[in-house]
């Protein structure tokens, strides 16, 4: 459990009944956090491909994790354990700057660590970097990232060495 602003949260494994609320937390996070890094035509074609089966086959595939308030779901994120790729981490906007993304990535790299992972990467967007370099990611270069519809969006490429403390 943790504490973003004045609600409890709590983070869990997410299952495929999750799959729907998890797109439009994505959807909302991208429209409203990401729109002033990327033009309305990029947001749109990013978007065109976020489809709720999408989610649902990631959990079969991906370590997915949510963050809820009560039944709510505020927040998900996903780590790809064959590619060591945090591949997604994203909050509902109403609750950014809480602390909610640092305690999903958190919970995605304590997995990583108990999985004998010893260095993630991620793509992230250009409106997260600062994100990612306070939770001690770095080695940043410029990226593509093709979204699931085809879309080619630019992004960051980082990486971050795990620390042993954290998993134990």
């Amino acid at each position: 459990m943790f504490h973003g602003g004045d609600r409890m949260k709590r983070i869990r494994r997410a299952t495929e009944a999750d799959a729907e609320s998890i797109r439009d937390v994505h959807v909302a996070s991208i429209r409203e956090l990401c729109y002033t890094h990327y033009t309305p035509t990029q947001i749109a074609g990013w978007l065109d491909g976020l489809m709720p089966d999408n989610y649902r086959s990631a959990v079969d595939v991906e370590i997915m994790v949510v963050a809820e308030h009560d039944t709510e779901i505020v927040g998900f994120g996903s780590l790809f354990e064959p590619d060591a790729e945090i591949r997604a981490v994203y909050v509902r906007p109403d609750d950014a700057a809480c602390g909610i993304g640092r305690q999903i990535l958190r919970e995605l790299e304590a997995y990583a660590i108990r999985s004998g992972l010893r260095k993630l990467s991620l793509n992230a967007t250009l409106n997260a970097v600062g994100f990612y370099q306070r939770e001690g990611y770095g080695n940043a270069q410029a990226a593509t990232h093709r979204s699931g519809s085809g879309n080619e969006l630019p992004c960051v490429s980082m990486t971050k060495t795990l620390s042993q403390a954290r998993g134990e």
